[in-house]
């Protein structure tokens, strides 16, 4: 198994005991099993190499992710998706302004749109079942205008639902569009041929989440980027990245690309199989999706039944409406067994729940007007009418009800209401708007 920036820590940094260096914990387990990983938080040394500036180990690592999961170039990032998306609208600037965007996007999208000073021109999605459905080919032609630079796609969802990347791609390259793919939501499919394929075999800059389906800890991601793309990528990375990456969060990438490089399709065979039969006797329906290992349970209630599991000492995702969504992984293949055992023995039942209607949007000040605007604190329900100058959203999926310039309603009022604990956006019940 290869792992170069592992090898080299274990290599070096066991010879050298005695850290007057950064990081302030100096690598000792000071009897807390907090910090049992703590060898491998080290910073930029003769041997570690330096993420923003990498020319050995770090490379090394992230060419080896890239030929494993058939990428033309990969860089890791260590600050998430989020500034993924940041990196790529801003990559996509220096080639126009005006960009087609899923209505459905993650809020960081939305917030790296703005940062980037591009002009966003929403494709709405539509919605079944209270779930935001992955773009169609169908969709895109019918936004498309003469003039728009990029595309900005989210594939998979959060309920492990796939968009028409190869056809959609296809259309966009046509029309000299490029592509963003903020695939959060599925570093795993490069290493099974049983899984969709990832979307970085077609989009131009697809933004991963290594953290989210991988042996990753939090934190790390993915940017793959294909041909000339990647020297602009690479020089904004070194501007918006931190100077100071979690070495812990790199050495986790380094082993996901080593073990999963070796045993990945056996080990998502394995989990394939366990799922099949989870699906087979469950009481409880198992929502059919593109992604196998993403669990969407529909049941009465979506928030009782994640309540009933954690009763069995079992934690998922979240809940949405009907919906209790869990993520497997090869790695768990026993708690897919222990949840297979529980929801054999739950009595079925039929939704209740209602589902979360996603109000209609309307924009009154333009996107970017909005974004740069002044604003004011208001308490959200004294909002009513008012206009938006952030994002209010529920988390997850992290999908705005409410973005910039549009008008906060009665509606996203309720919601917010309805959902106290998973709303975001307002600040001890405060919404931001314009003044």
């Amino acid at each position: 198994m290869k792992t170069p920036l592992i090898d080299a820590i274990k290599k070096h940094a066991k010879d050298r005991k005695f850290r007057f260096c950064m990081p302030g914990h100096k690598g000792v387990k000071r009897g807390m099993r907090l910090f049992s990983s703590a060898f491998f938080d080290i910073t930029e040394l003769d041997y570690s190499d330096n993420l923003l500036f990498s020319d050995s180990v770090i490379l090394e690592s992230e060419m080896l992710t890239a030929t494993a999961v058939k990428a033309e170039r990969t860089l890791y990032l260590t600050s998430g998706s989020t500034t993924g998306n940041l990196i790529s609208a801003l990559a996509v600037k220096e080639r126009g302004s005006d960009v087609l965007v899923e209505r459905a996007s993650h809020n960081s999208v939305y917030n790296a749109i703005g940062l980037a000073g591009l002009n966003p021109h929403f494709i709405e999605n539509r919605i079944v079942d209270g779930i935001p459905h992955p773009l169609t080919l169908e969709d895109v032609k019918s936004a498309y205008f003469e003039g728009a630079t990029a595309l900005f796609l989210t594939s998979p969802n959060y309920f492990g639902r796939v968009a028409q990347m190869k056809e959609i791609c296809e259309f966009a390259h046509e029309k000299n569009m490029l592509v963003v793919c903020d695939s959060a939501h599925g570093a795993h499919f490069a290493y099974s041929s049983l899984l969709p394929e990832a979307s970085h075999v077609f989009a131009d800059i697809t933004v991963a989440s290594a953290h989210k389906t991988l042996p990753v800890y939090t934190g790390g991601a993915y940017l793959h980027v294909k041909g000339a793309l990647f020297e602009d990528v690479e020089r904004i990375r070194r501007v918006v990245h931190t100077t100071s990456p979690s070495y812990l969060v790199m050495s986790s990438m380094d082993y996901a690309q080593g073990v999963l490089s070796q045993c990945g399709e056996r080990a998502y065979k394995r989990l394939h199989t366990a799922v099949n039969n989870l699906k087979a006797i469950s009481n409880i329906k198992v929502e059919d999706v593109d992604d196998f290992t993403r669990i969407c349970l529909i049941s009465r209630d979506g928030n009782e039944l994640c309540e009933r599991l954690k009763g069995h000492g079992i934690e998922s995702e979240f809940s949405f409406g009907s919906r209790c969504v869990l993520i497997a992984s090869p790695f768990d293949i026993k708690s897919v067994k222990k949840l297979t055992k529980v929801l054999s023995k739950m009595e079925p039942s039929e939704p209740v729940a209602g589902e979360v209607a996603y109000p209609k949007q309307e924009v009154v000040v333009p996107y970017l007007d909005a974004f740069n605007g002044q604003g004011e604190y208001v308490p959200v329900h004294e909002a009513e009418g008012r206009i938006s100058a952030g994002l209010i959203g529920l988390y997850p999926p992290a999908v705005p009800l409410c973005a910039y310039g549009e008008k906060i309603t009665e509606e996203i009022i309720a919601l917010a209401d309805k959902f106290p604990s998973s709303v975001y956006g307002l600040a001890n019940g405060m919404a931001f708007v314009l003044k």
